[in-house]
């Protein structure tokens, strides 16, 4: 909708309460990419104390000014406690990280990732952080500031959840191809208290990449093929619009999710359907 039809969702800052969640963790990211940059640049390895610690709340003073200026912190009342949160977090992070980072915002542009049929699909994008293992090894991190439930099944034996996450897959594979580096391991980590500052993640090992690369060509050859439908979740999200092209009333993804389930019983979809919802053969959607 937004990068082939150039459909935008319009928001209005005036009437937001509290920070958007996507803005948060925006403001989270930024944060780190400069902090970690700043690092980098240094030659330091976590974790971080003193003199370090107190420059991530300086860059983080910094961040939020610009955010208030630009309107999308929300009524004070709430972005007095939500930016306490912010900088707790961010004590938390400092103190909990032990890795040596090698990059941030690692950028990659036409990076194959090579599929079971002898295919190639190419990636571009960024990586959020590449860590430095070994000569040999690298740790991909990706920041996420949200909750961990819905990454809780993701593990080696189960790299992409039914076609979901296959982030850490690609993110593997342009680490090898930029940095030259054979073993690769990538994580998820949730940083903040919300998040409980886990890590969800596996070894970048052959069969991953085989079982990733599974999942992403049963979604190329749909899309090549025409075939790709709207399937929002079974429970809709009432806290907030997570998908607005899912929900473009603001309210609920019910009606589009009722018009999934009557077109998933077509034979069309029914590799996709055995690859995202492979319950439904067995009559339980």
């Amino acid at each position: 909708m937004q990068y082939l039809l150039g459909v935008e969702v319009v928001e209005d800052p005036e009437r937001k309460l509290e920070i958007d969640p996507l803005d948060r963790g925006s403001l989270i990211h930024e944060i780190l990419e400069l902090f970690i940059s700043e690092q980098i640049e240094a030659g330091r390895a976590g974790p971080w104390t003193g003199r370090q610690r107190r420059r991530l709340v300086a860059i983080a003073e910094e961040a939020f000014a610009r955010y208030e200026e630009r309107g999308v912190t929300g009524r004070a009342i709430f972005w007095r406690r939500d930016r306490a949160r912010i900088l707790a977090d961010l004590e938390q992070f400092a103190a909990r990280d032990d890795g040596r980072p090698l990059a941030t915002e690692l950028a990659f542009d036409g990076v194959d990732y090579r599929l079971p049929d002898g295919r190639s699909v190419r990636f571009r994008g960024f990586i959020d952080r590449v860590d430095d293992t070994g000569p040999a090894s690298a740790r991909i991190v990706d920041y996420k500031t949200g909750s961990p439930r819905a990454y809780a099944g993701l593990s080696a034996a189960d790299p992409h959840e039914r076609g979901t996450h296959l982030q850490l897959g690609v993110y593997s594979t342009a680490a090898r191809q930029r940095l030259n580096r054979r073993d690769i391991e990538a994580w998820y980590w949730f940083v903040t208290e919300r998040g409980k500052f886990d890590r969800v993640g596996y070894p970048f090992t052959p069969e991953v990449q085989a079982e990733v690369g599974s999942a992403v060509m049963e979604i190329v050859d749909g899309i090549s093929s025409g075939i790709f439908p709207g399937r929002p979740p079974v429970e809709p999200n009432y806290i907030y619009v997570d998908c607005w092209y899912c929900a473009p009333d603001g309210l609920s993804t019910g009606e589009v999710r009722r018009d999934w389930e009557r077109k998933r019983t077509d034979p069309k979809l029914s590799r996709y359907v055995a690859l995202a919802e492979p319950e439904a053969f067995d009559g339980d959607g």
